[in-house]
């Protein structure tokens, strides 16, 4: 790639902004903007650049000393392993990412063994998109590791993947531990019914999973779909429970009519 300035379109949702345009600018001026830890840039999206995985690795490598950026969207870049691997170091360091979206951006086994090494570490991340990619089950079964220990990851997206029944069973063993998960998306991956049974083996002991979408052509035994909603729609009554129960207890801090006076 020549040395030349390259512009680009950065698509920027601005904190203070009233406007809802896209905002252009060089990559070098989004790069020093990251550096800076400019306050207003808090999204960041260069969906569909592939010509520039040099500067993606630039982008990813600034997010070591951001503290302000929460949404960020490379999907649709060639991820290689290399800039997996930055990324990962990235995530074990930053501490203000929320949403990170990675689809469709050619990710296989090793790069998504790294990224799922650096969940293990990493407490602010709350969403996580890598659908239409390549990861199989060596991926997940890594995956599988970082959710027994993450405490902060509420949405994790695999859609059309190549998750087999080997990583559908780990995915499950980690779900009868994980506390943290409410949505799962393994839908048009290569999970046959062994592997979802797994899964319906581990919504008994999970209550906290409130959508899963594990729609697969693969899947023969329909039964398996019902008792999966049948136990995500209990996880659902329990999280509307506990949601009443939580305001009920703000209600009373803050104006303190549930305080015994005798």
């Amino acid at each position: 790639m020549k040395n030349q300035k390259k512009i680009f379109l950065v698509i920027v949702n601005l904190l203070f902004s009233i406007s809802l345009f896209a905002n252009k600018m060089s990559f070098d001026e989004a790069i020093e903007r990251l550096k800076n830890n400019d306050p207003k840039m808090v999204r960041l999206s260069i969906y569909s650049n592939y010509f520039i995985a040099e500067y993606v690795y630039q982008i990813v490598k600034a997010l070591k000393v951001n503290k302000t950026l929460i949404n960020l969207d490379l999907s649709w870049n060639h991820i290689g392993d290399e800039v997996a691997g930055e990324l990962a170091k990235a995530l074990k360091e930053n501490k203000t990412l929320e949403k990170l979206r990675l689809s469709g951006s050619f990710i296989g086994d090793v790069a998504a063994i790294e990224i799922a090494k650096a969940l293990k570490e990493n407490k602010t991340l709350t969403s996580l998109d890598l659908g239409l990619n390549h990861i199989g089950d060596d991926g997940a079964k890594e995956f599988a590791e970082a959710l027994k220990v993450n405490k902060t990851l509420t949405e994790l997206d695999f859609f059309e993947n190549d998750i087999g029944t080997e990583g559908a069973q780990a995915i499950a063993d980690a779900l009868k531990i994980n506390k943290s998960l409410t949505d799962l998306n393994l839908g048009y991956n290569k999970i046959k019914d062994q592997g979802a049974q797994a899964i319906v083996d581990a919504l008994k002991i999970n209550t906290t999973l409130i959508q899963l979408n594990l729609y697969d052509y693969k899947i023969q035994d329909i039964s398996i779909l019902d008792k999966i909603d049948f136990y995500l729609t209990r996880n659902k009554k329990i999280k509307k429970a506990l949601d009443i129960v939580d305001e009920f207890e703000f209600n009373c801090k803050e104006d303190f009519s549930c305080v015994n006076n005798d």
